[in-house]
């Protein structure tokens, strides 16, 4: 048998922080199985993490003193690119190379040419719909890609125009990781949970109404679990149900046993529609039931009234929250529909190979 090529995966950020969660989703954790079958990949991080703009201070000079925001942005970015450089160096012609996303949070595509010239197997892979932040920079990757890798349908039919050769791999679930919690919880007061990066806070604040009119009529908590976040961001909400939790890799598990009820709220908006619902498969994995926005690919994954609700009315999320709250034997059935969905459709395992067969096919 021929030796396997190398595969060389540029990510956006190290596993172990919660800027990035896609490096660690859809690169870092097919690693032990890669590694298992005799498989030689790499992983080089960008440096800085893609989005270091994002922790908290950074947002505040944003706002408070934004010329010395914009000379560290720059700055940062400057050295990333620096990096990537030195990082394309160990790129051999005969290496397969795994694209996550673009390098730069901004229009510089020189990064992208750089690297398409250096290999002739790139593969391109996206979770989001950023052909609608930069599509001019966008549909140059695609067209220099030999294999596009998407998360959901939409976003398959969204850069097929530019590149036919495009296969759907869903953000896959370690559910040897991420499991029920091992005793039936039975608390006092169930807990509505969210989890994810603070970037995408401004869904849940969407429905505030909704737990503000739950809180008048059920006991519950409302634990938000994220990279940051303060209940003061919250006047709307009484705060004897809120609960926010910084988000740790290795505390992810504990977090979402911590659950009864796991909820994704979403808008309609171009951008909500190539979201992949992961946070879905993490709640489903956990054995809990589900409340969605019918939006995109949650509507491949909830199946309304058996894994879980779709609302699509503040009035809706109010009813199918309030009916979760109340009954402990239907969140339990729920929540074992969303587990068999996960172990059968969306688990690490199977989705592994699938994409070491697409890899391998650049």
């Amino acid at each position: 048998m021929a030796e396997r090529r190398r595969i060389l995966f540029f990510v956006e950020g190290e596993p172990q922080h919660g800027l990035s969660p896609a490096s660690r989703l859809r690169a870092y954790q097919y690693a032990p199985l890669f590694i298992a079958a005799g498989i030689d990949c790499q992983y080089l991080s960008s440096h800085p993490p893609k989005y270091f703009h994002s922790v908290y201070w950074l947002r505040w000079l944003r706002h408070n003193a934004r010329w010395i925001y914009r000379v560290i942005v720059l700055c940062g970015w400057i050295f990333m690119c620096v990096t990537r450089l030195w990082q394309m160096r160990r790129v051999r012609p005969q290496d397969i190379v795994v694209l996550q996303r673009d390098f730069l949070p901004n229009s510089w595509s020189f990064l992208e040419k750089h690297l398409a010239r250096r290999t002739g197997h790139l593969v391109f892979d996206l979770d989001d719909a950023i052909l609608e932040q930069n599509p001019q920079k966008i549909r140059m990757i695609l067209g220099c890609a030999q294999r596009v890798i998407v998360s959901t349908p939409y976003l398959a039919e969204q850069v097929a125009p530019f590149n036919p050769n495009v296969a759907v791999i869903p953000t896959p679930v370690d559910i040897d990781s991420i499991q029920p919690a091992p005793q039936p919880r039975e608390p006092a007061e169930p807990v509505i949970g969210w989890i994810g990066t603070s970037g995408n806070l401004v869904y849940l604040k969407s429905i505030e109404d909704v737990f503000r009119k739950l809180a008048a009529k059920s006991r519950f908590r409302l634990r938000i679990v994220s990279n940051r976040i303060y209940a003061s961001e919250y006047p709307k909400l009484p705060p004897e149900i809120m609960e926010t939790i910084e988000w740790r890799l290795v505390d992810e598990t504990a977090q979402l046993q911590g659950f009864d009820i796991g909820i994704m709220p979403l808008d309609p908006g171009p951008w909500s529609l190539g979201k992949a619902g992961f946070k879905l498969l993490q709640y489903m994995a956990a054995g809990l039931p589900v409340v969605a926005a019918p939006v995109g690919f949650n509507c491949d994954l909830v199946r309304h009234g058996v894994n879980g609700f779709l609302a699509s009315s503040a009035e809706e999320w109010e009813r199918y929250l309030s009916q979760l709250l109340d009954d402990r034997d239907l969140r339990r059935r729920m929540g074992q529909q969303g587990r068999q969905l996960v172990e059968k459709e969306f688990s690490l395992r199977p989705t592994s190979a699938k994409l070491l067969r697409v890899i391998d096919s650049a």
